[in-house]
């Protein structure tokens, strides 16, 4: 019998996949024993839990800001709408650009849900679950051994990404064009 997967779309914030799968596999433990069909088992033996990580895409971005020459309220500018932002706004984005270094609160978790709302970087986020969801598919022999499960901003994440996998219209992929189809590729949850 195929292992099944659960695919876990994380929130903002930095995460690794060894601290997602333990935080998960914690939750289930600690459900687990509440009921006394389940108390005995191991999550490991039931499932595979699949982190899915996007953080490094916006790190990545966030550095590249540090040493660009071209200031961050500059690059706010250019983004649709974002114009008209008020000059106590620009002067805020500007004592920020200075510190997108350094590991704030701000610049590890609410810079992720802006960059992921405002940038072309959605999606290249999008693009990388929509391939974990198909590797998953292949590696559990068949969608109905996928579970998925977005949390926080992942939620968001997953909900766009299925949308546009199980869209009209095929998304370009490393060069393939994917498409999953709602009843051939439906997944077995979606959490």
């Amino acid at each position: 019998m195929a292992r099944k997967h659960l695919l876990v779309v994380h929130g903002m914030g930095q995460h690794t996949d060894e601290s997602v799968k333990a935080e998960v596999a914690d939750a289930f433990t600690t459900a687990f024993s509440r009921y006394a069909s389940l108390k005995d088992k191991k999550v490991a033996d039931l499932m595979e839990i699949v982190p899915v990580s996007y953080a490094e895409i916006f790190e990545t971005f966030r550095q590249q800001r540090t040493t660009s020459n071209e200031g961050l309220s500059k690059w706010l500018a250019g983004i649709n709408g974002m114009q008209s932002l008020p000059l106590q706004a620009v002067a805020e984005v500007n004592d920020l650009e200075t510190s997108l270094a350094e590991d704030t609160f701000f610049n590890t978790h609410w810079l992720d849900v802006l960059l992921y709302r405002f940038t072309f970087l959605s999606e290249r986020v999008r693009l990388k679950v929509a391939a974990a969801v198909g590797k998953s598919i292949v590696d559990a022999q068949g969608s109905t051994n996928v579970h998925v499960l977005g949390h926080s901003l992942g939620t968001a994440v997953l909900h766009d990404t299925l949308a546009k996998a199980y869209g009209p219209e095929n998304i370009e992929l490393d060069g393939k064009a994917i498409n999953l189809n709602s009843v051939s590729d439906r997944l077995a949850g979606i959490h």
